[in-house]
């Protein structure tokens, strides 16, 4: 755990990737309530669950969730690399480009 030395001297950095956890949290939520889900019975839950259910994810096992989901909650959920093979590129390529900017880059505030 490289990050286990940071919080011996102050709880503080792991503070803050909670709220930015929660902060990013909220947002997917409203993003899917307001657009997603637009319409529907309870738009602002099923963002919630959605958002809530992809938070706890982790990259392993995103595809097997991705079929449940499908199947058993009958969710908009499509697969970037059928659908929309341009676009999944486009986003691994942020994603790669933003993992080595952290990795790489001490940020400060």
């Amino acid at each position: 755990m490289a990050w286990a030395p940071v919080l011996h001297h102050s709880a503080g950095p792991l503070q803050e990737a909670r709220k930015a956890v929660d902060y990013g949290r909220g947002l997917v939520e409203r993003w899917l309530a307001g657009r997603m889900f637009a319409g529907r019975d309870d738009p602002r839950g099923e963002g919630t669950r959605v958002a809530k259910f992809f938070s706890g994810s982790h990259t392993v096992v995103m595809a097997i969730e991705l079929a449940v989901l499908k199947r058993e909650r009958r969710r908009r959920v499509r697969d970037l690399e059928t659908h929309l093979p341009r676009l999944q590129d486009e986003v691994l390529t942020l994603y790669h480009y933003l993992t080595v900017i952290f990795e790489n880059v001490q940020l400060q505030s």
